[in-house]
């Protein structure tokens, strides 16, 4: 509490199973997991698709447009998450922005449109650690 009011923040807000409206767009999204994952993490894989479609059935509601955030790039190099691509198909969603890719893994990020899907990469390495504008 001490930091927060320190920092000037008045209120915090969690991003999990639900969305925020933020002007025209309502934002969405869930930790998401890795494409590659072995079959004893394939639970942990479908639980993030399903906690992304509860965050995006909700975001529905609103009528707004959605902008899915999510920690893991659902697309990466070669490889496609399916679990998650699909639940962004479902919602026809436009706009996703990721993190998870450090160092080197920057050469494979998937950037700009995939699936007729805006991919953003705002890793805090890759954006020389400078906050990046998602929306005005």
């Amino acid at each position: 509490d001490t930091f927060l009011e320190n920092e000037g923040f008045s209120s915090l807000f969690i991003l999990f199973n639900n969305c925020f409206e933020y002007g025209s767009h309502v934002i969405c999204g869930t930790r998401g997991w890795s494409y590659d994952c072995p079959a004893s993490e394939q639970l942990v894989l479908l639980r993030e698709a399903g906690r992304l479609r509860m965050s995006l059935t909700e975001g529905a509601k609103t009528g707004l447009e959605p902008i899915v955030f999510l920690h893991y790039p659902p697309v990466y190099g070669d490889y496609r998450c399916d679990e998650i691509m699909d639940v962004l198909h479902e919602f026809d969603v436009k706009r996703c922005v990721y993190g998870h890719l450090h160092g080197s893994a920057h050469l494979k990020a998937s950037i700009g449109t995939v699936e007729d899907i805006s991919m953003k990469l705002v890793s805090s390495d890759y954006c020389n650690f400078t906050p990046i504008l998602i929306e005005k």
